[in-house]
């Protein structure tokens, strides 16, 4: 390509010449790509996909490999059958309203809807409470748990790849509402307000299960939650380094 001879140009010439230039200009690689295992470029926090803990109901996907009570992670792996008890560390909550469905509409294909407030759960034309005449509320109260899990003795899984103080974590998220949000909720509040206060949410060891029960022909299962005791301060430590601290 000849050389542009800008002395003789306008300028309104000169800068469409540049122009075309810079567009068609190539950048050069970012040599901290050719790094060992780095993963560069614009990464965000809404990338990363926490695999779901999830329970085995006795309907749905998971009734034809799970059994009723089984906390299965990542839609395949099982963990721990109920009444058996997983250790998780709780590392961030989040509450929010999530929309009433039974079984015959999320087999249909339909999402619940979710909303941050019960204000724009009114805004939306929901409802939040039972209504005289028994009628169902169409939003219940719902959070999700953000966590690591330990890995149960007898699992072999590769999600389990975070070494704290020597012993191998999974991330996870566990979604609860509906009953089980009544069951967990109120458990994991009461320790934050007071048995973690000082301490932190993360400085919490927990014991995960559930129990089936038949009440009035139905059988129900739900999840149980208890503080089982804190965390090491070597783990503590772990844990920061995990998110960078």
């Amino acid at each position: 390509m000849a050389k542009a001879d800008f002395a003789s140009m306008n300028n309104d010439v000169a800068e469409e010449v540049l122009m075309e230039e810079t567009t068609t200009a190539v950048a050069a690689p970012d040599q901290r790509a050719l790094e060992l295992g780095a993963m560069g470029g614009d990464v965000k926090a809404s990338d990363l996909r926490l695999p779901r803990l999830q329970i085995a109901y006795g309907v749905g996907k998971l009734a034809a490999s799970f059994s009723q009570g089984d906390l299965v992670l990542d839609n395949e792996h099982l963990l721990v059958h109920k009444k058996e008890s997983l250790k998780i560390i709780l590392w961030s909550t989040f509450t929010y309203w999530k929309e009433w469905l039974d079984n015959d509409a999320y087999s249909a294909g339909l999402r619940a809807r979710t909303f941050n407030t019960e204000g724009e759960v009114h805004a939306a034309g929901g409802t939040t409470q039972w209504g005289s005449e028994g009628q169902r509320p169409t939003f219940s109260r719902a959070v999700d748990l953000r966590m690591f899990i330990q890995k149960p003795d007898k699992v072999e899984c590769g999600l389990f790849g975070i070494d704290l103080d020597g012993k191998p974590y999974s991330p996870a998220v566990f979604t609860v509402d509906k009953l089980g949000f009544s069951k967990i909720w109120p458990t994991v509040q009461t320790a934050a307000t007071f048995s973690l206060k000082t301490r932190g949410l993360s400085a919490g060891l927990w014991d995960l299960s559930t129990d089936v029960k038949i009440e009035g022909g139905r059988t129900k299962v739900l999840p149980n939650i208890k503080l089982a005791g804190f965390n090491s301060p070597k783990l503590i430590e772990d844990l920061k380094l995990v998110f960078g601290g």
